[in-house]
């Protein structure tokens, strides 16, 4: 009698298990695996304008804070004023007086102290002081660190390495001074690399990749 039961109640899960199931998720069609006559619960979700696709809304705060992988309130959020960082967490966009361990976000406008250093996926605006700091896109100011990055530079850095992936505006300072585009400005350093040079290379080893090499001092216009 016991086998009798459960090979019943196998056989019931498998005749349900293999009828259709469908998923809808953000607008797919209205009925389509609904049985007729059936009311459709399938849940359909499409974000509001200021939520991101996991349904995270952006705040705009004065104060925020970040501790490990957290934002407060949320990574999606602004922080305008002041903001305090005890992890990694990151914000869309940063302003303001930016301090603590190591700050992240898409954007910055700022004044960064920070041990670690900065990192922005776009563009960072102002001051950046730390380990490491690296600017995905555009990088307006001047960055300070063991190692500096950007993808362009409009302004200055100083650190051991100085890297600008594009084209640079401005000074770099450093043992080693790296732009992969043109130099339009100057480089002080051991080693002083450019693929064009509009300006001036001081150090042992200057290249301008397009032009000349000359030790000690490489002019070029």
């Amino acid at each position: 009698m016991f086998r009798k039961c459960i090979f019943t109640v196998l056989c019931v899960c498998g005749i349900l298990a293999a009828q259709p199931v469908s998923l809808q998720l953000g607008g797919g069609v209205a009925n389509e695996g609904v049985a007729p006559g059936k009311p459709d619960t399938r849940i359909d979700y499409s974000p509001r304008s200021d939520e991101n696709g996991y349904g995270y809304r952006g705040y705009t705060v004065p104060v925020g804070f970040t501790f490990l992988p957290w934002a407060v309130p949320n990574q999606e959020s602004y922080a305008n004023g002041l903001r305090l960082n005890f992890g990694w967490g990151g914000y869309k966009e940063t302003k303001g007086l930016d301090l603590g361990l190591f700050s992240a976000g898409e954007e910055h406008c700022i004044l960064g102290i920070n041990v670690f250093g900065h990192y922005s996926e776009n563009n960072a605006h102002g001051c950046e002081i730390g380990l490491v700091n690296v600017t995905g896109d555009t990088m307006t100011g001047l960055q300070v660190g063991l190692v500096d990055y950007a993808d362009a530079l409009y302004g200055g850095q100083i650190g051991l390495i100085n890297i600008s992936e594009n084209n640079s505006y401005g000074c770099e300072i450093g043992l080693a001074n790296v732009t992969g585009g043109t130099m339009f400005g100057h480089q002080l350093g051991l080693v002083n690399y450019a693929d064009t040079l509009y300006g001036v290379q001081i150090g042992l080893i200057n290249i301008a990749r397009t032009q000349w090499c000359v030790p000690i001092i490489n002019i070029c216009w």
